[in-house]
């Protein structure tokens, strides 16, 4: 009897140990808080003030009073939420000190956010229990926080319905992301990265040649929320600059940033200064968000080494969003940074165990539809494996050339490479078909190559998507949009027929 799966968390073992962005369609169920615009009072609230500590309603706000530790005003009430599900809160927080804790407990919770400034704030979670707390206090003896806005929704995926939203996916929750377009592109696998900049969507601590005025929270951002900056540049060409410098060695870097024009369009200039060299580029800048990259070597000569932005024409009134630099010779996916540090992404993993789909130890077929940002270095598609390298098929992408590997108990290997892959960033369709002593490999189409005879792998346990789980790195840093698997060696026709 045919196994059946009601989702990919059924039968494809996940793990990021951070959140991760990805443009995708989102929106949201019912509203779960009961009362979180404080219109006139605290219905469906607790009240727990200790001592003289109060929690009070003034202007359709909360507010929350602490005097010292054994004097302070709290408040919480429990929602009902679903294990396993994603949910999202926001609300709105003024004066210093003030406390937004939510999580399974009131002890403390799993997700802490201390609000000490003004604005609205967002948390993102996978609920862990059927009650979910939301608890609110002070932080600061003698202060009194301002809250208001509190919601708690369910976040749903990939509806008909949804908006396209540059979303921070939870912890272990993998990213189906989707073009500008609307199109899915799959399964976004990547390496590990860390942003540089300890600022990305604050730019006032961003240094200026001449006069840049800045706005913050001026506009909505490409994630939905207040929070992009206008950048006013007082003349029209590098009299005017912004720029943050950021500790590196002579090395390949890539920056990124969203910019859109707030007038006309036109031309300005993006990239890196090193001390020695401008390394911008000409960026065309439309009314609407796009993403900017570039990467560029820096010199190993000292100096300042930074990324830069600044005009070449008519544009200089602008919105930038979400700045980001890395060391690698690609950008990937937005690493949010706010916290005055570096902040790092962790790596997607992504395995089934082979007992759920029935892998045949003596031949089969793998057709993988995927596309990538990197195709110079060690990119896994996919890969068999027993409990260690000795045993293993796959397919990877390395120097610009797609390839078929497979070795059996250490023995010999078949390691053969598609002649001119085009590995442009575009999608393509790759083919390998395995059995003892025929190993076959076609990619977009083209016809079937054969290689040395070899013989099948033994004790293969784990299939990994997109990366290998027994050793680091070897990430594919693109999409998986689909992977076909079949107990069976298919012929070269076929093959031929499904990856075109």
């Amino acid at each position: 009897m045919a196994k059946q799966y009601n989702n990919y968390s059924s039968l494809i073992d996940f793990t990021r140990a951070s959140s991760g962005t990805a443009l995708r369609p989102i929106s949201y169920g019912d509203e779960l808080v009961v009362n979180g615009t404080f219109d006139t009072d605290l219905n469906g609230w607790m009240d727990v003030s200790i001592g003289t500590g109060t929690v009070t309603v003034a202007s359709g706000r909360m507010e929350t009073y602490r005097a010292d530790l054994t004097n302070r005003g709290v408040i919480w009430q429990e929602v009902t939420t679903e294990v396993g599900k994603n949910y999202t809160v926001t609300f709105n927080a003024t004066g210093a000190g003030g406390r937004f804790r939510v999580g399974s407990s009131l002890s403390g919770g799993e997700y802490v956010l201390v609000a000490s400034a003004y604005g609205d704030y967002q948390i993102t979670f996978t609920a862990n229990t059927t009650t979910t707390y939301i608890y609110v206090d002070n932080n600061v003896n003698g202060s009194t926080a301002s809250w208001d806005n509190i919601s708690v929704r369910e976040v749903l995926f990939d509806q008909p319905d949804g908006t396209l939203t540059l979303f921070n996916h939870p912890t272990n929750i993998p990213r189906i992301e989707y073009d500008a377009d609307g199109n899915r592109l799959g399964l976004l696998v990547e390496e590990s990265r860390t942003n540089l900049l300890t600022y990305s969507e604050d730019f006032s601590s961003y240094d200026t040649v001449g006069t840049v005025t800045r706005t913050g929270d001026y506009t909505l951002a490409p994630d939905g929320s207040l929070s992009a900056t206008r950048a006013v540049f007082a003349t029209s060409n590098a009299s005017s600059q912004l720029f943050k410098v950021f500790s590196s060695s002579a090395t390949t870097y890539s920056t990124s940033m969203w910019i859109k024009s707030n007038t006309v369009n036109g031309n300005m200039r993006f990239g890196f200064y090193d001390g020695s060299n401008v390394l911008t580029d000409v960026i065309s800048i439309t009314t609407e968000w796009t993403r900017f990259e570039a990467s560029k070597t820096l010199l190993a000569s000292a100096g300042s080494r930074g990324v830069w932005l600044y005009p070449n024409g008519n544009i200089t009134d602008v919105s930038i969003w979400g700045a980001q630099v890395e060391q690698g010779s690609f950008p990937t996916s937005y690493i949010p940074s706010n916290s005055g540090s570096t902040t790092t992404r962790s790596a997607d993993v992504a395995s089934i165990d082979v007992s759920e789909f029935g892998w045949n130890n003596k031949a089969g077929t793998v057709v993988a539809e995927v596309d990538t940002a990197d195709a110079s270095s060690f990119g896994i598609l996919w890969s068999a494996n027993a409990d260690s390298f000795d045993n293993r098929t796959l397919a990877y992408i390395n120097n610009d050339l797609i390839y078929m590997y497979n070795r059996k108990n250490s023995g010999a290997e078949v390691n053969d490479a598609f002649a001119n892959a085009p590995l442009d960033n575009t999608p393509l369709k790759h083919g390998y078909a395995f059995t003892d002593g025929d190993f076959n490999h076609t990619l977009n189409g083209a016809t079937v190559e054969s290689v040395a005879s070899n013989e099948m792998p033994v004790g293969i346990n784990s299939f990994d998507i997109g990366n290998r789980l027994y050793t680091t790195g070897g990430h594919l840093n693109g999409h998986i949009k689909s992977l076909r698997y079949f107990p069976r060696r298919l012929s070269n026709a076929q093959l031929q027929e499904l990856t075109s």
